[in-house]
């Protein structure tokens, strides 16, 4: 979705193959990278629409 993702994802696979974060961390930050992502897309879409009105 944003620049961001492909590299946050990258360096937490990175850490996680590396042995220092274990699947639960690896998941809460993938999951938590997605949650804000999801934040800033309905921020956006919000202050588009609100443009237009």
């Amino acid at each position: 979705m944003f620049i961001t993702t492909p590299f946050i994802r990258y360096f937490v696979n990175r850490l996680y193959e590396s042995g220092k974060l274990d699947l639960q961390q690896r998941d809460q930050l993938i999951l938590q990278d997605r949650q804000f992502n999801v934040a800033i897309t309905g921020a956006a879409l919000f202050l588009i629409a609100s443009l237009f009105i």
